[in-house]
């Protein structure tokens, strides 16, 4: 039996302590610096996954299971179901989607995107039809719309916002 792929995370390297820098102001600039490297694999990530989905939509969170678990109770991934609302790229899908987390890992959490576990009626954005990979598994992925960065996610719904129940 072959041994499985080692999964490594992108970070960057710790800041090193400026001269005269205290190790409040070292603790804050490295908050700040990994709150911009965030935005910026969530920007790559975001960009990715609209250039590659055949279909693009904007969904409302219907129903979603975020249930804890007790201690030594096996865990259970939350997932979610989604109403598409309103197409982007792609046929709008009839029926309604459920969104699972399937892993987690030091890298985060695998399956179908953050939609799986955003609260009932958030607005989200899915991106069907990706490659399947490890980390989604059913080449899905989706992101809430208030961590959307890139005009071609925002134009829409700020365009058709308004006229729609979003």
């Amino acid at each position: 039996m072959a041994a499985s792929p080692a999964l490594a995370c992108e970070t960057e390297p710790s800041l090193v302590r400026l001269p005269g820098e205290t190790a409040e102001a070292l603790e804050t600039r490295l908050e700040k610096t990994h709150e911009d490297q965030w935005v910026i694999r969530r920007y790559w990530r975001e960009s990715y996954d609209y250039e590659h989905a055949p279909i693009v939509y904007i969904a409302r969170v219907l129903v979603s299971d975020r249930s804890p678990t007790a201690p030594g109770e096996a865990l259970i991934f939350p997932r979610a179901v989604v109403q598409p609302i309103y197409p982007i790229k792609g046929r709008l899908p009839t029926a309604s989607k459920t969104l699972v987390q399937t892993n987690l890992s030091s890298c985060g959490a695998y399956g179908d995107g953050d939609a799986a576990s955003a609260p009932v009626g958030e607005i989200v954005f899915v991106f069907e039809g990706l490659t399947k990979l490890a980390q989604r598994p059913n080449g899905i992925d989706s992101i809430r719309a208030a961590d959307a960065r890139t005009f071609e996610l925002l134009d829409p719904l700020y365009q058709f916002g308004s006229a729609h129940p979003f």
